[in-house]
């Protein structure tokens, strides 16, 4: 039997859709000195993404993800409050590793990331 190829889901974009599993890593940035948010870099340190927090845009309950070259893909604004306690603590919130499967929107994952990150008192939030 062979194996189905894995269909393509675009949300943001097909752009953002790998072939192939990739591993990207996220490296937080400090509100203090660059205004919050975090970094998302491939295995060869290119930026491929970047979340800038309320530090940068001067406005709270608001995050931008951009591509590497600057162009903003998601404005994320807060709606509704919801407030849950976390379960589990990852062993450093500073640096980590996403493993993301083919055929699925690496920019959407990101989005979902930031917002994870700002409920959660993250680098994105003031």
């Amino acid at each position: 039997m062979t194996a189905k190829p894995r269909s393509i889901m675009p949300i943001v974009s097909k752009v953002y859709c790998s072939p192939s599993e990739v591993v990207l890593v996220v490296r937080r940035r400090p509100n203090v000195a660059n205004g919050g948010g975090f970094v998302v870099a491939d295995c060869s340190q290119r930026v491929v993404f970047w979340v800038d927090g309320c530090g940068i845009l001067g406005r709270k309950e608001e995050l931008i993800l951009r591509d590497g070259q600057g162009n903003t893909l998601l404005l994320i604004r807060r709606k509704i409050g919801v407030k849950k306690e976390v379960q589990q603590v990852m062993a450093s919130r500073e640096l980590y590793h996403v493993e993301i499967k083919a055929g699925i929107d690496q920019a959407f994952v990101f989005g979902v990331i930031a917002v994870l990150d700002y409920i959660y008192d993250g680098s994105t939030r003031c």
